[in-house]
């Protein structure tokens, strides 16, 4: 995966879309916000792939039956 800077250099769209006919970027800003860009193929190669590690899915099964937010009183009384 290569990464480009935008800061440092702006490419054009056509520039940054034959890089990523290649191999994958990560468009990364001024701010520090990134951006993923693949091709969809590819995309949906890899999701199926990972979709077919067991020990991933236990892990995210595991991580989405978590609680997502916790109050500040729970948040306190898991601190005591």
């Amino acid at each position: 995966m290569k990464t480009i800077e935008l800061a440092r250099s702006a490419p054009s769209l056509q520039e940054i879309l034959s890089i990523a006919r290649k191999e994958n970027l990560l468009l990364r800003t001024e701010s520090g916000e990134e951006f993923f860009l693949g091709t969809a193929d590819e995309l949906r190669s890899e999701a199926t792939l990972l979709s077919q590690n067991s020990e991933l899915m236990r892990f995210l099964d595991e991580r989405f039956a978590e609680k997502a937010t916790l109050t500040l009183e729970e948040l306190e009384a898991e601190a005591s």
